[in-house]
Protein backbone atom coordinates (compact mmCIF):
# COMPACT_ATOMS: atom_id res chain seq x y z
CA UNK A 1 0.00 0.00 0.00
CA UNK A 2 3.07 1.87 0.13
CA UNK A 3 2.61 5.61 -2.07
CA UNK A 4 -0.96 5.20 -2.80
CA UNK A 5 -2.74 8.06 -1.88
CA UNK A 6 -5.20 7.61 1.23
CA UNK A 7 -8.96 7.52 0.05
CA UNK A 8 -10.38 6.93 3.44
CA UNK A 9 -9.64 6.11 7.09
CA UNK A 10 -12.12 4.35 9.78
CA UNK A 11 -11.67 2.87 13.20
CA UNK A 12 -13.74 -0.51 13.93
CA UNK A 13 -13.88 -1.32 17.53
CA UNK A 14 -15.78 -2.91 20.03
CA UNK A 15 -19.45 -1.87 21.31
CA UNK A 16 -19.43 0.62 23.54
CA UNK A 17 -16.09 2.74 21.89
CA UNK A 18 -16.45 5.87 21.49
CA UNK A 19 -14.53 6.42 17.91
CA UNK A 20 -14.84 9.98 17.34
CA UNK A 21 -12.22 11.33 19.81
CA UNK A 22 -9.88 8.48 18.39
CA UNK A 23 -9.71 9.96 14.71
CA UNK A 24 -8.07 12.94 16.59
CA UNK A 25 -5.38 10.85 17.22
CA UNK A 26 -4.72 9.34 13.45
CA UNK A 27 -3.40 12.43 11.75
CA UNK A 28 -3.48 10.77 8.70
CA UNK A 29 -4.26 13.17 5.63
CA UNK A 30 -6.54 11.98 2.80
CA UNK A 31 -5.26 12.34 -0.84
CA UNK A 32 -1.72 11.72 0.25
CA UNK A 33 0.12 8.93 0.18
CA UNK A 34 0.49 6.22 2.49
CA UNK A 35 2.97 7.28 4.73
CA UNK A 36 3.87 3.79 6.81
CA UNK A 37 5.88 6.20 9.96
CA UNK A 38 2.98 7.89 10.03
CA UNK A 39 0.99 4.77 10.36
CA UNK A 40 3.29 3.43 12.78
CA UNK A 41 3.04 6.75 15.46
CA UNK A 42 -0.89 6.50 15.19
CA UNK A 43 -0.99 2.63 16.40
CA UNK A 44 1.82 3.55 18.68
CA UNK A 45 -0.62 6.62 20.12
CA UNK A 46 -3.55 4.11 20.15
CA UNK A 47 -1.83 1.28 22.29
CA UNK A 48 -0.33 4.21 24.37
CA UNK A 49 -4.37 5.17 25.83
CA UNK A 50 -4.09 1.37 27.60
CA UNK A 51 -7.75 0.99 26.49
CA UNK A 52 -6.81 -1.67 23.51
CA UNK A 53 -5.03 -4.74 23.56
CA UNK A 54 -4.75 -4.79 19.84
CA UNK A 55 -4.39 -2.37 17.56
CA UNK A 56 -4.16 -3.87 13.71
CA UNK A 57 -4.20 -1.85 10.54
CA UNK A 58 -5.98 -3.66 7.05
CA UNK A 59 -5.49 -1.53 3.79
CA UNK A 60 -8.18 -2.75 0.95
CA UNK A 61 -8.50 -0.81 -2.58
CA UNK A 62 -9.40 -1.59 -6.17
CA UNK A 63 -8.14 1.18 -7.58
CA UNK A 64 -4.80 3.68 -6.95
CA UNK A 65 -6.01 4.82 -3.66
CA UNK A 66 -6.49 3.00 -0.62
CA UNK A 67 -8.76 2.59 2.38
CA UNK A 68 -7.02 2.19 5.76
CA UNK A 69 -8.66 0.45 8.93
CA UNK A 70 -7.92 0.54 12.29
CA UNK A 71 -9.19 -2.90 13.89
CA UNK A 72 -9.00 -1.97 17.61
CA UNK A 73 -9.46 -4.69 20.48
CA UNK A 74 -10.57 -3.21 23.55
CA UNK A 75 -9.59 -4.15 26.60
CA UNK A 76 -11.69 -6.38 28.82
CA UNK A 77 -12.25 -7.24 32.30
CA UNK A 78 -13.63 -9.73 34.46
CA UNK A 79 -17.13 -8.89 36.27
CA UNK A 80 -17.77 -11.96 38.06
CA UNK A 81 -16.63 -15.73 38.20
CA UNK A 82 -19.39 -18.52 39.83
CA UNK A 83 -18.99 -22.27 40.50
CA UNK A 84 -20.91 -24.94 39.50
CA UNK A 85 -20.61 -28.30 40.47
CA UNK A 86 -18.21 -27.33 43.44
CA UNK A 87 -19.86 -28.82 46.50
CA UNK A 88 -16.80 -31.17 47.77
CA UNK A 89 -14.64 -28.03 47.18
CA UNK A 90 -13.38 -24.45 49.39
CA UNK A 91 -14.42 -21.92 46.27
CA UNK A 92 -12.64 -19.55 48.49
CA UNK A 93 -9.07 -21.40 48.46
CA UNK A 94 -9.91 -22.19 45.14
CA UNK A 95 -10.65 -18.86 44.02
CA UNK A 96 -7.43 -17.62 45.66
CA UNK A 97 -5.44 -20.31 43.73
CA UNK A 98 -7.26 -18.35 40.83
CA UNK A 99 -6.00 -15.18 41.54
CA UNK A 100 -7.90 -13.41 39.31
CA UNK A 101 -10.64 -10.75 40.59
CA UNK A 102 -13.62 -8.32 39.65
CA UNK A 103 -11.61 -5.62 37.39
CA UNK A 104 -8.91 -7.52 36.71
CA UNK A 105 -8.17 -7.54 32.72
CA UNK A 106 -8.63 -11.01 30.58
CA UNK A 107 -8.21 -12.23 27.20
CA UNK A 108 -8.50 -15.03 24.44
CA UNK A 109 -6.19 -17.12 26.90
CA UNK A 110 -7.49 -16.32 30.47
CA UNK A 111 -10.61 -19.30 29.82
CA UNK A 112 -7.53 -21.95 29.15
CA UNK A 113 -5.87 -20.71 32.24
CA UNK A 114 -8.72 -20.87 34.86
CA UNK A 115 -9.06 -24.42 33.75
CA UNK A 116 -5.47 -25.29 34.29
CA UNK A 117 -4.94 -23.39 37.14
CA UNK A 118 -8.53 -24.85 38.74
CA UNK A 119 -7.02 -28.66 37.89
CA UNK A 120 -3.94 -27.89 39.52
CA UNK A 121 -5.50 -26.44 42.48
CA UNK A 122 -7.98 -29.19 42.56
CA UNK A 123 -5.19 -32.04 42.62
CA UNK A 124 -3.18 -30.54 45.82
CA UNK A 125 -6.56 -30.34 47.69
CA UNK A 126 -7.17 -34.02 46.96
CA UNK A 127 -9.22 -34.43 44.12
CA UNK A 128 -6.36 -35.86 41.25
CA UNK A 129 -9.68 -36.80 38.46
CA UNK A 130 -11.30 -33.83 38.62
CA UNK A 131 -12.26 -32.00 35.92
CA UNK A 132 -13.43 -28.49 34.95
CA UNK A 133 -14.81 -27.01 32.02
CA UNK A 134 -14.89 -22.72 31.80
CA UNK A 135 -17.74 -20.92 29.63
CA UNK A 136 -17.22 -17.16 29.28
CA UNK A 137 -19.85 -14.76 28.11
CA UNK A 138 -20.22 -11.38 27.76
CA UNK A 139 -20.95 -9.29 31.09
CA UNK A 140 -23.71 -7.07 31.45
CA UNK A 141 -21.88 -3.69 29.98
CA UNK A 142 -19.50 -3.36 27.35
CA UNK A 143 -15.67 -4.10 28.05
CA UNK A 144 -16.49 -6.96 30.89
CA UNK A 145 -16.85 -10.44 31.08
CA UNK A 146 -18.10 -13.29 33.09
CA UNK A 147 -16.58 -17.18 33.91
CA UNK A 148 -18.29 -20.03 34.97
CA UNK A 149 -16.42 -22.90 36.25
CA UNK A 150 -18.22 -25.93 35.98
CA UNK A 151 -16.05 -28.58 38.56
CA UNK A 152 -16.90 -32.45 38.51
CA UNK A 153 -14.84 -32.87 41.57
CA UNK A 154 -14.67 -36.69 41.62
CA UNK A 155 -13.28 -38.99 43.69
CA UNK A 156 -10.67 -37.70 46.65
CA UNK A 157 -7.71 -38.93 47.67
CA UNK A 158 -8.40 -39.64 51.71
CA UNK A 159 -5.27 -40.06 54.30
CA UNK A 160 -5.03 -43.54 56.07
CA UNK A 161 -2.64 -43.11 58.62
CA UNK A 162 -0.30 -40.13 59.50
CA UNK A 163 3.10 -41.17 60.69
CA UNK A 164 6.06 -38.85 63.12
CA UNK A 165 9.55 -40.02 61.68
CA UNK A 166 12.79 -38.90 63.24
CA UNK A 167 13.60 -37.90 66.53
CA UNK A 168 10.07 -36.19 67.49
CA UNK A 169 10.75 -36.49 71.70
CA UNK A 170 7.16 -35.61 72.02
CA UNK A 171 4.41 -37.99 72.31
CA UNK A 172 2.66 -38.92 68.89
CA UNK A 173 -0.52 -38.40 70.26
CA UNK A 174 -0.05 -35.04 71.57
CA UNK A 175 1.55 -34.49 68.10
CA UNK A 176 -1.30 -35.74 66.04
CA UNK A 177 -3.92 -33.45 68.36
CA UNK A 178 -2.01 -30.44 67.52
CA UNK A 179 -2.98 -30.65 63.55
CA UNK A 180 -5.79 -30.49 60.74
CA UNK A 181 -4.63 -33.66 59.66
CA UNK A 182 -6.30 -36.70 59.83
CA UNK A 183 -6.92 -40.57 59.02
CA UNK A 184 -9.81 -40.04 56.53
CA UNK A 185 -9.32 -36.67 55.82
CA UNK A 186 -9.17 -35.62 52.37
CA UNK A 187 -5.38 -35.44 51.52
CA UNK A 188 -4.75 -31.75 51.34
CA UNK A 189 -1.79 -29.99 50.39
CA UNK A 190 -2.60 -26.80 51.50
CA UNK A 191 -3.41 -28.57 54.88
CA UNK A 192 -0.36 -30.57 55.61
CA UNK A 193 2.14 -27.18 55.00
CA UNK A 194 -0.16 -25.51 57.37
CA UNK A 195 0.28 -28.90 59.84
CA UNK A 196 4.22 -28.53 59.30
CA UNK A 197 4.20 -24.63 60.63
CA UNK A 198 1.63 -25.91 63.83
CA UNK A 199 4.21 -28.62 64.63
CA UNK A 200 7.62 -26.43 64.50
CA UNK A 201 5.83 -23.92 67.04
CA UNK A 202 4.82 -26.96 69.11
CA UNK A 203 8.43 -27.62 69.16
CA UNK A 204 9.85 -23.78 69.63
CA UNK A 205 6.80 -23.10 72.49
CA UNK A 206 8.05 -25.94 74.12
CA UNK A 207 11.74 -25.12 74.08
CA UNK A 208 13.21 -26.77 71.73
CA UNK A 209 14.04 -23.78 69.54
CA UNK A 210 16.31 -25.62 67.23
CA UNK A 211 13.55 -28.08 65.91
CA UNK A 212 13.43 -29.39 62.23
CA UNK A 213 10.28 -30.07 60.68
CA UNK A 214 10.64 -31.41 57.53
CA UNK A 215 8.32 -31.37 54.20
CA UNK A 216 5.93 -34.15 54.84
CA UNK A 217 6.51 -36.75 52.37
CA UNK A 218 3.44 -39.00 51.16
CA UNK A 219 3.01 -42.14 50.16
CA UNK A 220 0.29 -43.37 47.79
CA UNK A 221 -1.19 -46.54 48.68
CA UNK A 222 -4.50 -48.34 46.92
CA UNK A 223 -6.40 -47.54 49.55
CA UNK A 224 -4.94 -43.52 49.44
CA UNK A 225 -2.07 -41.99 51.54
CA UNK A 226 -0.06 -42.04 54.36
CA UNK A 227 1.85 -38.82 55.22
CA UNK A 228 4.70 -38.75 57.05
CA UNK A 229 6.43 -35.57 58.93
CA UNK A 230 10.32 -36.25 59.61
CA UNK A 231 11.17 -34.26 63.04
CA UNK A 232 14.38 -33.60 64.34
CA UNK A 233 13.49 -31.77 67.71
CA UNK A 234 16.99 -31.24 69.14
CA UNK A 235 17.61 -30.27 72.66
CA UNK A 236 15.61 -28.32 74.76
CA UNK A 237 17.31 -24.95 74.80
CA UNK A 238 17.13 -21.82 77.89
CA UNK A 239 18.31 -17.92 77.25
CA UNK A 240 18.60 -16.48 80.23
CA UNK A 241 20.24 -12.84 80.90
CA UNK A 242 22.48 -11.54 83.71
CA UNK A 243 24.24 -8.24 84.63
CA UNK A 244 21.25 -6.40 82.78
CA UNK A 245 19.39 -3.24 85.08
CA UNK A 246 18.32 -0.65 83.02
CA UNK A 247 16.30 -3.17 80.61
CA UNK A 248 14.73 -5.90 82.50
CA UNK A 249 14.55 -9.28 81.14
CA UNK A 250 11.36 -9.39 79.09
CA UNK A 251 12.67 -5.99 77.43
CA UNK A 252 15.88 -7.63 76.10
CA UNK A 253 13.82 -10.96 75.28
CA UNK A 254 11.15 -8.69 72.72
CA UNK A 255 14.34 -7.77 70.65
CA UNK A 256 14.80 -11.41 70.18
CA UNK A 257 15.07 -11.05 65.94
CA UNK A 258 13.10 -14.48 64.96
CA UNK A 259 9.32 -14.25 65.21
CA UNK A 260 8.67 -17.66 65.57
CA UNK A 261 11.09 -17.96 68.34
CA UNK A 262 13.29 -20.41 66.48
CA UNK A 263 17.39 -20.51 67.27
CA UNK A 264 19.37 -20.52 64.08
CA UNK A 265 22.96 -19.86 63.45
CA UNK A 266 23.00 -15.68 63.33
CA UNK A 267 20.14 -15.60 66.35
CA UNK A 268 22.55 -14.65 69.29
CA UNK A 269 24.53 -12.56 67.54
CA UNK A 270 21.59 -10.50 66.15
CA UNK A 271 20.19 -9.91 69.51
CA UNK A 272 23.38 -9.56 71.19
CA UNK A 273 23.69 -6.01 68.51
CA UNK A 274 20.44 -5.50 68.88
CA UNK A 275 20.28 -5.41 72.75
CA UNK A 276 23.68 -3.45 72.17
CA UNK A 277 21.48 -0.50 70.08
CA UNK A 278 18.82 -0.77 72.38
CA UNK A 279 21.00 0.19 75.34
CA UNK A 280 22.73 3.23 73.00
CA UNK A 281 19.30 4.58 72.54
CA UNK A 282 19.30 5.26 76.10
CA UNK A 283 22.24 7.22 76.23
CA UNK A 284 24.20 3.84 77.47
CA UNK A 285 27.40 4.12 75.19
CA UNK A 286 30.39 1.42 75.09
CA UNK A 287 27.51 -1.55 76.51
CA UNK A 288 29.16 -4.80 76.00
CA UNK A 289 27.13 -8.10 75.31
CA UNK A 290 29.13 -11.56 75.99
CA UNK A 291 27.27 -14.88 74.93
CA UNK A 292 27.88 -17.72 77.16
CA UNK A 293 27.47 -20.94 76.12
CA UNK A 294 26.59 -23.82 78.66
CA UNK A 295 25.90 -27.18 76.50
CA UNK A 296 23.60 -29.80 78.50
CA UNK A 297 24.20 -33.53 78.41
CA UNK A 298 22.21 -35.98 76.25
CA UNK A 299 18.73 -34.86 76.98
CA UNK A 300 19.75 -32.24 79.21
CA UNK A 301 18.97 -28.50 78.68
CA UNK A 302 20.99 -26.61 76.47
CA UNK A 303 21.81 -23.30 78.08
CA UNK A 304 22.65 -19.87 76.87
CA UNK A 305 23.09 -16.66 79.13
CA UNK A 306 23.67 -13.28 77.93
CA UNK A 307 25.98 -11.29 79.45
CA UNK A 308 25.14 -7.55 79.63
CA UNK A 309 28.09 -4.96 80.56
CA UNK A 310 26.26 -2.05 81.23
Amino acid sequence: MAGRPVNRVSIEADRGTEVGPLRELLDIPLGRPVDQARVQRAMQRLYALGRFTQVRVLADGLGPAVNLRFVLTGLQRLESLTYVGARQVDTDALAAALNLNPGDEVDSRTQVTLRRLAQLHLMRVGYPLAQVQVQGRPGSEPGLMAFTLDIQAGPAVRVTAVHFAGRPRLPPTLLAGHIALGVGHVLNRDVIEADQALLKQLYIDRGFLRVQVHAPWVKQTPAGAEVTFEIEAGPRVAISYRGNHVLNDAALAALWPEPTGALTASTLDILRQRIVQAYGKLSYVGTEVQVHHLPGALGQIDRYVLEVHE
